[in-house]
């Protein structure tokens, strides 16, 4: 089953699990790529948009770690006991607006993840 996130009005994580649904996003901006994941699909609060966040997805070209570094910083204050994110440093470069490889922890669940929400264009 595949469901699309084009008009996802709120941030998200997409969790990599086993659960038969796949989720398409538009990302990059006005270049409309396509990315798609299985998983469970979990909307999050919209401060995890943070400036820091917006900027590079306005800047519109691979994750660089003093972004990734600020992106890291900014969620710092807004992290809490029942969801931290962190840029996921071995994924970083591909990631892009809309489409933020991240890792997470929100127990039970700890592990790799996907940041989307509604691309810009």
């Amino acid at each position: 089953m595949i469901f699309s996130l084009y008009d996802l009005m709120q941030p998200a994580l997409i969790l990599p699990l086993p659960t038969g649904i796949t989720y398409q996003q538009q990302t990059a901006g006005v270049c409309c790529n396509q990315r798609d994941a299985e998983g469970a699909l979990i909307p999050i609060p919209e401060g995890f948009l943070t400036r820091a966040l917006t900027q590079f997805a306005e800047r519109g070209t691979y994750l660089t770690s003093f972004e990734a570094d600020a992106i890291d910083e900014s969620w710092g204050e807004i992290n809490t006991e029942s969801l931290q994110l962190q840029i996921d440093r071995q994924n970083a470069a591909d990631s892009e607006e809309a489409w933020v490889y991240v890792t997470v922890s929100m127990p039970p669940y700890s592990g790799p993840a996907v940041l989307t929400w509604q691309n810009s264009d």
